[in-house]
């Protein structure tokens, strides 16, 4: 499986079902008791070689700190483990110097090779974890107990937020064989501000404080919980009636709105997340008719309300997207996208072209229900009624009905007209949206065949680019390419929520789908 692909189904296995369990609501109520976090998707094996979800990515991030991590409320990220960092002139070595004394729960140390053996190991395995070390490193080396030098396959601007996931922590030998997946375990030794004390069938993740822990404070509670429920409806009555603090992944959107709406002892915290959504038109030849007539893709383009479909369908909880990334990169952020501010403007666009009612393009718009959800693939109807006004010259079809492997692999490999889907980067950088969407080293960008030599380029640039103006010169340069062709096109950019009780506190969501656990308290 690619890497571009293990990302855009990063979000599907939220939505697999195991089964319900039981529970106690007392676990729940007493003042000092953990923290209880209810969920639609816990892991059954937690294993940094096998992790390539973002739920697994945030339970191990509370287990084992790695070189680096992200800065509290940003997409930033500093040095953890490691105390300094540098950097060859042509950005393909990145040497790291480890702190002094470093130690896993138990005590015992961790060196320079320990971290080597645990991403050599990730690598050897080649399980889920291994795409993301392989796309970046070609070798890592311990050079003395405390320094970690790593060769990259190319110069990558977010390699030190790369290195804040799972399959580049160090492990303690006792938890995990070098040859050998883990076929899960009661208990972890970790380096995180959480041990994982125990774990039992359901599943059930029961975290307790490190009492080792070696970078900052230590939580603001007494233990974390994770608890598995079966459906969203459950999970929803489950901290309704007081079963869990937190439901976590995922209570539909407009149902967990509604509850925080009516329920004075509900809350919700809602954050514009760093997935984003987009229209895809197919540039293939065996799309002729779409490839051949540029007027019809720009007024195609031009025509998607955006506004109509994150205010009446999503009651305004989604922002509407005019640039391929969202504002959250910074200065890369380019909303260049338009829509009419006249429809006629289309209809005048399309009757001098030679369309007409007599004459009407028809095309076929496709997302996944099974991918995505039913409430957030069905906003494509709405965003066909904002094709009204042309509607007797553009007969646009819908569908959702597509598998979810399915409408991944048949959008990568160029079977739709067009397709409406999201993308989450691994990490929150600029070149961790275009290069997967626009660089023709991506699968998806050939076989859509919107591929560009000059957008190439610019990225490539970008990537060897010191100054960061330049940098996000060339990354506006290379949407702005994109653009003019009318082929990638963003549609909305989502947000990630989390409901909980009115007397929990310290609720800090990051945009990329991260909860931190150490800072939930009970008020």
């Amino acid at each position: 499986m690619t890497l571009f692909k293990r990302i855009l189904v990063l979000f599907v296995f939220m939505l697999l079902i195991l089964g319900h369990v039981s529970y106690n609501p007392s676990e729940a109520q007493s003042e000092d008791s953990p923290i209880v976090i209810g969920t639609l998707d816990l892991p059954v094996v937690l294993d940094p070689a096998t992790a390539d979800t973002f739920v697994e990515w945030e339970i191990l991030s509370h287990l084992y700190v790695g070189l680096t991590r992200q800065v509290q409320g940003s997409v930033e990220y500093e040095l953890a483990a490691a105390s300094s960092h540098e950097v060859s002139s042509n950005g393909l070595i990145h040497t790291f110097t480890l702190r002094e004394d470093l130690i896993f729960s138990d005590g015992t140390p961790i060196t320079a090779q320990t971290f080597v053996n645990s991403i050599q190991r990730v690598r050897t395995l080649n399980e889920g974890g291994a795409s993301i070390v392989n796309s970046a490193v070609v070798d890592v080396v311990a050079l003395d107990e405390r320094t970690i030098q790593f060769e990259l396959v190319s110069a990558i601007p977010y390699f030190e937020a790369l290195l804040s996931l799972p399959p580049f922590f160090a492990v303690h030998p006792k938890d995990f064989s070098a040859g050998q997946v883990s076929e899960g375990q009661d208990s972890l030794i970790g380096n995180g501000i959480y041990v994982l004390q125990s774990y039992e069938v359901g599943p059930v993740f029961n975290l307790v404080p490190n009492p080792n822990y070696q970078f900052g404070d230590p939580p603001k509670n007494s233990g974390i919980v994770l608890r598995y429920y079966s459906d969203t409806e459950a999970l929803r009555l489950a901290v309704l009636n007081g079963e869990v603090d937190v439901a976590w992944r995922d209570v539909r959107l407009p149902d967990a709105v509604e509850t925080a709406n009516t329920q004075n002892e509900i809350e919700i915290t809602i954050v514009p997340s760093t997935r984003m959504w987009y229209l895809l038109i197919n540039m293939s030849q065996l799309f002729a008719e779409v490839n051949s007539d540029s007027i019809f893709r720009e007024v195609l383009v031009h025509m998607l309300d955006r506004e109509l479909v994150t205010q009446n369908y999503f009651d305004g909880l989604l922002t509407p997207a005019y640039s391929l990334v969202p504002a959250l990169v910074g200065d890369a952020y380019y909303p260049i996208y338009s829509t009419y501010d006249d429809p006629q403007e289309a209809l005048t666009v399309l009757t001098e072209n030679g369309y007409s009612p007599n004459r009407p393009l028809s095309i076929s718009i496709v997302t996944s229900q099974e991918t995505y959800g039913s409430y957030r693939a069905n906003a494509i109807n709405t965003l066909r009624t904002g094709l009204v006004p042309v509607a007797r010259y553009i007969n646009v079809s819908v569908s959702t009905n597509y598998p979810a492997i399915e409408f991944i692999e048949r959008l990568q490999e160029g079977a739709f007209s067009s397709a409406v889907f999201a993308y989450t980067p691994l990490v929150p950088h600029v070149d961790a949206y275009l290069r997967p969407l626009t660089h023709s080293e991506s699968l998806i960008v050939r076989e859509n065949n919107y591929a560009q030599s000059e957008v190439d380029i610019l990225l490539n640039q970008a990537r060897q680019m010191t100054d960061i103006d330049e940098q996000n010169a060339a990354y506006r340069d290379a949407q702005a390419l994109i653009q003019s062709s009318n082929t990638l096109v963003p549609l909305w950019q989502d947000v990630v929520s989390v409901l909980y009780r009115s007397d929990i506190g310290g609720v800090v969501l990051e945009s990329n789908y991260f909860l931190h656990y150490d800072q939930l308290t009970r008020q």
